[in-house]
């Protein structure tokens, strides 16, 4: 009888045991793969995915909350922008924690941080093999001794080729891709950083008019006649959006930011809800009517949103291309149907 009494009064605990080993055995070991980025090069013809894998090697609990530890390694994929197959073989490992800042046809432009010599570092791999063309030291020895900070990108100035860095002399380099070599930016050239490939523009004017968002909660565009404060009711768009915006871009050869024009249209982007589960709604609107030409939602796999969630869009001809966190879309823009979705879960 004694012994019966000490097996149930321990049968809770040893169940609690098996739960947690079991639990553990699954936290354990390497995690579900998270994209770090998604980025095109400037004519969409290349889409390079960054992700991370995450291997733990032991977690605490305190609570609710669990602490796991491990180490992160990341990894670089290659994809054509016009289909959105895979072109690189295999996934390639990098070997630090890199983070990809450029994309071009033929190279990919990542910066690592050397804690031993506190500073970025520059690393350029071929594509899509991933093969190392140049890294920090070979691009010094190349210039003679100039090293090249790679926390800011650059546009492009007029006529200048090249990636455009600052370097530790405090000047701007043109950097030629294939040799190495970099060229000097004479101080006359403005350069201007990039923060994000298109912009958020709130307003613009368009055929001697002010387009506005108005509204308090869900806002609809309204044309003004420049010089003339008084709305005209006539050119108010028919649909209303939520936390809206015209895509625009940055031309350097204007140094002017103007909106995406296409085919007389105006993109904009908007959202399905005021709440963080909302998904993006791209819809091209006549420049001069303001009546709807299409609308098309981006669906979201993951759940939650964040306006940083939307990384680039690019118009190729007729093909829009739209990158976010984890996926990459094309856009058919006289149809306004999605040419594929590509996700990573």
């Amino acid at each position: 009888m004694l012994k019966k009494i000490k097996l149930n009064k321990y049968k809770p605990t040893i169940a609690a045991l098996l739960l947690v080993i079991l639990y553990s055995c699954s936290e354990l070991g390497n995690q579900p793969p998270e994209n770090v980025v998604l980025m095109a090069s400037d004519d969409g013809a290349v889409i390079i995915r960054q992700y991370s894998v995450f291997n733990v090697t032991s977690y605490s609990k305190r609570g609710n909350s669990t602490r796991r530890y491990g180490s992160t390694t990341n990894y670089l994929e290659a994809f054509d922008g016009t289909t959105g197959e895979a072109v690189s073989k295999q996934a390639f490992k990098l070997k630090g924690n890199y983070k990809l800042i450029k994309v071009t046809n033929k190279h990919a432009l990542l910066k690592y941080y050397n804690i031993k010599k506190n500073n970025q570092e520059l690393l350029i791999v071929n594509i899509p093999q991933f093969s190392k063309e140049f890294d920090e030291a070979a691009l010094t020895a190349i210039n003679n001794g100039l090293i090249f900070n790679p926390t800011y990108t650059y546009y492009n100035p007029t006529g200048i080729p090249g990636i455009i860095l600052k370097a530790d002399d405090a000047r701007l380099y043109a950097l030629d891709e294939k040799s190495g070599k970099a060229i000097l930016l004479p101080d006359s050239v403005d350069a201007r950083m990039i923060n994000r490939r298109f912009l958020q523009l709130s307003n613009i004017e368009i055929n001697n008019q002010l387009l506005n968002f108005t509204g308090s909660r869900r806002k609809k565009i309204v044309a003004t006649i420049k010089g003339n404060n008084t709305p005209n009711a006539a050119l108010s768009s028919a649909i209303d959006f939520i936390n809206p915006y015209f895509v625009g871009y940055y031309f350097p050869q204007q140094n002017k930011e103007l909106p995406l024009r296409i085919n007389n249209g105006l993109l904009i982007v908007s959202k399905t809800k005021d709440s963080n589960t909302f998904e993006f709604i791209l819809t091209l609107i006549d420049g001069s009517s303001l009546q709807t030409k299409w609308s098309v939602t981006l669906k979201n796999e993951k759940g939650e949103s964040s306006e940083n969630d939307l990384l680039d869009i690019q118009l190729h001809g007729s093909n829009l291309l739209v990158i976010t966190k984890n996926s990459m879309n094309l856009l058919d823009t006289k149809s306004g149907q999605w040419k594929w979705n590509k996700h990573f879960n």
